[in-house]
This record gives structure tokens, sequence and C-alpha cells, in this order.
């Protein structure tokens, strides 16, 4: 469980606090990791399979910066989150 911080049409920054007591945190920059999100107004769980671009580290959370694999096969909807940014865009 964690926090989507940002979103492009590339790729978006996750974090999450290491004390929800999971036993993730020897990502390595270049792995892949697997995400899931909801964002409103889209029905469906978007799934994505991303590579590690940048990891920031403190005592209490890790941030990581994701490249979506667009390729991966994973359940992703390219036009919803770019309609999805447009919106969000439009509404500013």
């Amino acid at each position: 469980a964690g926090f989507l911080m940002g979103l492009s049409p590339g790729g978006c920054r996750f974090s999450f606090d290491k004390s929800s007591g999971k036993s993730g945190f020897d990502i390595k920059i270049g792995q892949k990791v697997k995400i899931s999100f909801k964002l409103p107004g889209l029905e469906s769980t978007q799934k994505f399979v991303c590579k590690t671009q940048n990891i920031q580290r403190d005592n209490d959370s890790l941030s990581l910066g994701l490249q979506f694999d667009l390729e991966s096969g994973a359940a992703f909807s390219p036009t919803g989150v770019l309609q999805f940014l447009e919106d969000r865009k439009r509404k500013k």
C-alpha cells in the first residue's frame, strides 16, 4: 500500500511508508516492480509493470520514480490515463 505522488504518460512517482511492515526495501535502479492504483473517473484498476528510474529513501518512507513498461501486458489503459491527465490539466 502506498501513495501515487505524481503521474505522467510515461511513468509515476510512488511512495510508501516503511512502517507498513512490508519487506520490499531492497529495490534497485533498473529493477522491475508491479504497482496498481485506481484513478477517479476510471472504473478499472490500472496495473503496471514498471522499471525503477530513481529511488529516494529516508527514515520513514521510500519513494520510487517509475517508468511504465507498456509492453509488459499488464492491465493498462493508456487512453484512460491520458484522459485523466488532460482533465486534471484543464481544471488547474
